[in-house]
């Protein structure tokens, strides 16, 4: 009984990581001005697998300081290796009377199909810089 119950535990561990269980890799960085390289403050950066047998996406807030660190299932769990194209979302800026100010990026970085931007994650511990426009 005691053998079956750990057969059964093991196999439960086994189907939680998936078949093959992809191994997933840090991924951090900045995101900066291309102007002047000043870190954008807040916010949120999303990385899609554009390539590969199955859909994958990852994101991160963006600290004030311009840092992220990507998370898959959990906060800086990393990714699976592959080829992906990434979007930034600025924070919201409030303006007066309750009115919402325009982003201060660019808004083609607010969508994978405008940003341009696309990186390749290793088998490593990955350090990207991520360049955008002001508006």
């Amino acid at each position: 009984m005691k053998t079956l119950s750990s057969c059964v535990v093991l196999l439960i561990a086994f189907l939680a990581t998936g078949c093959g269980g992809k191994e997933l890799y840090t991924v951090r960085g900045t995101v900066v001005f291309a102007e002047d390289g000043t870190p954008l403050n807040g916010g949120w950066v999303y990385f899609e697998r554009t390539e590969g047998d199955s859909a994958h996406s990852a994101d991160s807030p963006i600290e004030p300081d311009g840092t992220f660190e990507l998370r898959t299932a959990q906060p800086k769990d990393g990714v699976p290796v592959g080829k992906y194209r990434v979007l930034v979302k600025p924070q919201e800026r409030p303006g007066p009377s309750g009115q919402r100010l325009p982003p201060i990026i660019h808004p083609k970085f607010e969508r994978f199909e405008t940003s341009g931007i696309e990186r390749v994650v290793e088998a490593k511990t990955n350090v990207f810089e991520i360049k955008v426009s002001k508006r």
